[in-house]
């Protein structure tokens, strides 16, 4: 039988066409390269690396911040490979096996529905058997179509993962901007205060300045006060010089108020009227100031008036004769008048505070109401000077000789009167209250009517005041005395006591306040007036 003669067996299915592949434009071409999600994401992965190293200095949780965001990245990189080639290739190969795959399905699946009717209504096994026969042999399409959903499930899902990390990473990167404004406003209030640090040095260096300026004025002021003082008190000192050598040549009675010198060994000097009054018009005239320290070239702030001691100190050098000369109201605030013998001279109202007057001699001397406070008078002699309503409170007055003196109306509270002489003073009215009396000579005709002797010290005195002159001073009762004289004046022991524990507080206080305080704690409460 000839090939023409033999019968045509089944034909062969046609093989599927090969998909025809579409030219691109070359803007269309940029365009799907630029938007291909593997550069996206590679351009995220670089947005997000470079927040993480920008923020890895700025914040201390860096490494939560990064270990999460690597997570993600590493996910939406899971996602990439698997969504975009396995997806690609499956559906790259999907597109070439397409009609042939459809063909297949075509053919298998009528049949197919058909036996699963049968198997529905039947419930045959034979039926079951065909249908899985028939199914497997469209198998690889399905699984095929099953990779490819699985590749789209992935592709999606990176799809999405992008979207959140760029979401996040814009979100981070807002955060980012205002936190490092937060930090950049804080770096500039550091630097604010740092500033303000330097301006208040700056105002602090200018007072300092201003005030070293107003310490050199008020030094040149001092100095130029003290050298127009000190040329008034060197022209009066010349001028007195004069007088004293034209007496002293002839030495004869020049008349009244011209001068003479008074016969005798002592050949005292009674210069002119004239004289006398231009000293008493010079010292009115120097007025106290302060001073300026050597030490330091600093104004005292203690106003003085060394002038007037420099002056005080050549009149009693001179041999002038002084009872005629009126020194009152002079000051000589802590001056140096240790050792000075000026004897019968009037320094009524004249103030010595804190005055150096160590064995100064100002006997029969006027010192009516002149401020003597916190001296230092030690073995200095104050026989017979009339210093009635003086101010001595808390005076050093050791050895001193007050015998024969007027102190009527005097303070001296809280003076120091170890081993002085107080015999036939008149202590009238005075204020002894905290004085220290131990060994001194109170004996012969002391007056202490009205003297308040409240916490004063009599313990170890050496010559008592008569009994008499004790109950006439006013709290006497509250003073403290030897045991024995305690008995005579009939002061109980308890008061007693308490008398001599109150002084012993007043001697160790720490300031004159507190003294004070205790003191008026002895007194007790003022009687109320009736």
């Amino acid at each position: 039988m000839s090939e023409k003669d033999t019968p045509p067996g089944p034909s062969k299915p046609p093989s599927p066409a090969e998909p025809k592949l579409i030219r691109r434009g070359a803007l269309l071409r940029l365009f799907l390269w630029i938007t291909e999600p593997t550069l996206i994401k590679g351009m995220a992965l670089g947005v997000v690396l470079s927040l993480i190293v920008t923020v890895g200095s700025k914040l201390d949780a860096v490494w939560y911040v990064a270990s999460g965001l690597l997570l993600i990245a590493v996910a939406m990189i899971f996602g990439v490979i698997i969504g975009h080639y396995v997806f690609e290739s499956r559906k790259k190969r999907l597109q070439k096996n397409a009609l042939g795959l459809l063909a297949d399905a075509s053919t298998v699946l009528p049949a197919a529905t058909e036996d699963l009717l049968a198997l529905a209504q039947t419930r045959d096994s034979h039926h079951l058997h065909a249908l899985w026969a028939r199914l497997s042999r469209i198998k690889p399409t399905l699984r095929e179509l099953s990779g490819l959903l699985i590749a789209m499930i992935f592709r999606v899902m990176a799809m999405s993962t992008l979207i959140a990390v760029l979401g996040g990473a814009i979100s981070f990167a807002v955060f980012l901007a205002t936190y490092l404004q937060v930090e950049r406003m804080g770096e500039q209030n550091e630097l604010l205060k740092s500033q303000n640090a330097m301006v208040g040095e700056e105002i602090k260096l200018v007072m300092k300045q201003m005030e070293a300026d107003t310490e050199a004025r008020k030094v040149d002021l001092s100095l130029s006060i003290a050298a127009q003082r000190q040329a008034v008190v060197l022209g009066l000192l010349d001028a007195i010089d004069a007088e004293i050598a034209l007496l002293k040549a002839d030495e004869v009675n020049r008349g009244e108020g011209l001068g003479h010198v008074r016969p005798g060994s002592s050949k005292k000097i009674e210069i002119s009227t004239g004289m006398y009054r231009r000293i008493q018009r010079t010292l009115s005239q120097l007025d106290p100031y302060r001073v300026v320290v050597p030490e330091t070239m600093t104004v005292d702030d203690t106003l003085r008036s060394p002038e007037q001691e420099l002056l005080i100190h050549y009149l009693e050098s001179s041999t002038i004769d002084l009872t005629r000369l009126s020194l009152r109201h002079a000051y000589f605030v802590g001056a140096d008048l240790s050792e000075l013998e000026i004897g019968e001279i009037d320094l009524n109202e004249s103030r010595f505070d804190g005055a150096v007057m160590t064995r100064c001699d100002l006997s029969d001397a006027y010192l009516e109401q002149a401020s003597l406070r916190r001296i230092e008078a030690a073995r200095a002699s104050f026989s017979g000077a009339h210093m009635a309503k003086a101010n001595l409170e808390r005076a050093m007055l050791s050895g001193v000789d007050l015998s024969g003196a007027d102190l009527a109306g005097a303070d001296l509270s809280f003076a120091t009167l170890r081993q002085g002489t107080l015999e036939n003073a008149d202590l009238s009215g005075a204020s002894l209250a905290g004085a220290i009396l131990a060994q001194a000579d109170m004996s012969g005709r002391l007056k202490l009517s009205g003297a308040d002797l409240t916490g004063a010290d009599l313990s170890e005195i050496d010559k008592a005041p008569r009994e008499s002159a004790i109950k006439s001073a006013k709290n006497w009762e509250l003073a403290v005395y030897s045991d024995a004289l305690a008995k005579e004046l009939g002061i109980d022991d308890a008061r007693h006591a308490a008398n001599k524990k109150a002084v012993a507080g007043m001697r160790d206080a720490a300031s004159p306040e507190a003294a004070a305080k205790i003191l008026g704690e002895l007194r007790g409460p003022a009687p109320a007036e009736g």
